[in-house]
């Protein structure tokens, strides 16, 4: 025969007793989630001049190209 064994002792604590330590992690999340976007604003600062300058330079090509198609045609 199978017996069952006692319930083990709870691992959690009461739910009255879990909010505040949960409450105390969450200004934790908030600074961490503040450094991260204050990490990837810099990253942004950063990159983004570099692509609009690509594109300017892109934008310039297809210029000069196309005067100088236009030239081949006259």
């Amino acid at each position: 025969m199978i017996r069952l064994g006692e319930p083990e002792a709870e691992i959690l604590p009461a739910l009255p007793d879990r909010f505040p330590k949960m409450a105390a992690l969450l200004p934790d999340e908030r600074t961490q989630a503040g450094q991260k976007f204050g990490f990837a604003e810099q990253i942004a600062q950063l990159v983004v001049p570099f692509f609009e300058q690509i594109l300017a330079d892109v934008g310039q090509e297809v210029e000069m190209a196309g005067e100088h198609r236009d030239r081949g045609f006259q």
